[in-house]
C-alpha cells in the first residue's frame, strides 16, 4: 500500500497502452512481487488473484498467468535505455513509489520543515498550504489509520502547529499534510511546486541528520557537565540517532522519487511531460 508515481512523457509504449493500461501493468508487477515475497515457489501455482486489466475486465490470474501477462511489457522499448525518467536506463523503470505507513521520523521531518515556513509569504509551504493542505478535512483517514497496526502512519498522534496568516490564527496538523503530500500532479504548476517542495524537505532532512556532501556525518554533542565517559556515551547516542534518521524509509523513498519529479517538471510546460500518481 502506498503512492505510485509514473513518469509520463508519451513514449511509444505509454502511447500504445494508455494511462490506465500502463498503470494496470505496473499493478500486475506489484501483485507478482507480493506473491514471490510471501509464497514459496512450490505453492505459487495455487495462488490466484482477482485483477482488473484495461480492455480485459476483471479476471483471476495465477502467478504463471501474471508472469506471462508481463513478458512483453517488461522488455520495454528502445527508448527506455536513454529515457531521462528511467532508473539507470532499465526497461520500464519510469516508476517510483512511497510505501505506507509513513515512518514517524519522516513525518516529523516533513512537518517540521513545513511548519517552520508556512507563515512566510511566497514560500512553497505557504503556497501548498493555501492551495491544498488547508482544504484537507481535519478528520480523515490519516488521523485514524495510524499508530500500532495503522496502515497510513506509524506515529500515534499527528503533530500540530498554530500560526498567524493575514491577521488570523490558523492551525494545521501533520495528518492533513500527509494527506495532501501525495496529491495528484496532473498540471505543470502543481508538479513543479511539489518537485521543489520535496527537494526542500530532503535538504532539511540532510541538515537535521548532519549529512555532508561527501557522505560523512557531522554530529554535535552537548558536553556540558559531562565527564569523559558520559561524553562518550552521549556521542555514541547522537551518532546512533543520526544514523537512524538517515535511514528513515519514507524520506529515502522520497529521495529516490524527487529526481524524476524534477526532470518531468523541467519538461512539463513545453513538452507536456507529467507524473501520474496512484495513491
Amino acid at each position: 500500500m502506498g503512492a505510485d508515481y509514473v513518469g509520463w512523457r508519451g513514449c511509444s509504449l505509454q502511447q500504445d497502452l494508455g494511462e490506465e493500461g500502463f498503470l494496470g501493468k505496473l499493478k500486475l508487477r506489484g501483485y507478482r512481487r507480493v506473491i514471490e515475497e510471501r509464497v514459496p515457489p512450490e505453492r505459487r501455482g495455487v495462488v490466484r488473484i482477482s485483477v482488473s486489466v484495461t480492455g480485459r475486465g476483471q479476471r483471476e490470474l495465477d502467478h504463471a498467468g501474471i508472469v506471462a501477462e508481463l513478458a512483453d511489457f517488461e522488455r520495454g522499448v528502445a527508448d527506455c535505455a536513454t529515457c531521462p525518467l528511467a532508473s539507470d536506463g532499465a526497461p520500464v523503470s519510469c516508476y517510483r513509489y512511497v510505501t505506507y505507513p509513513v515512518d514517524a521520523a519522516s513525518e516529523e521531518v516533513v512537518f517540521d520543515h513545513f511548519a517552520a515556513r508556512v507563515a512566510e509569504p511566497g514560500s512553497l509551504s505557504n503556497q501548498i498550504w493555501q492551495d491544498i493542505f488547508r482544504h484537507v478535512k481535519e478528520d480523515n483517514a490519516w488521523h485514524t489509520r495510524r499508530g500500532e497496526g495503522g496502515a497510513l502512519a506509524e506515529r500515534e498522534e499527528p503533530l500540530r502547529a498554530r500560526f498567524i496568516w493575514e491577521g488570523e490564527e490558523q492551525q494545521v496538523d501533520s495528518a492533513q499534510v500527509l494527506a495532501g503530500l501525495f496529491a495528484a500532479l496532473d498540471d505543470p504548476a502543481t508538479l513543479v511546486a511539489y518537485a521543489v517542495f520535496f527537494k526542500e524537505i530532503l535538504a532539511a532532512w540532510r541538515a537535521r541528520v548532519g549529512l555532508r556532501d561527501d557522505g560523512s556525518l557531522e554530529v554535535r554533542v552537548d558536553g556540558e557537565g559531562a565527564d569523559e565517559a558520559e561524553l562518550a556515551r552521549r556521542a555514541e547516542a547522537a551518532v546512533e540517532a543520526a544514523r537512524a534518521l538517515a535511514a528513515a524509509r519514507t524520506l529515502s523513498e522520497i529521495e529516490d522519487l524527487t529526481p524524476m519529479l524534477l526532470r518531468a517538471a523541467a519538461h512539463a510546460v513545453e513538452d507536456g511531460w507529467k507524473v501520474l500518481v496512484d495513491s
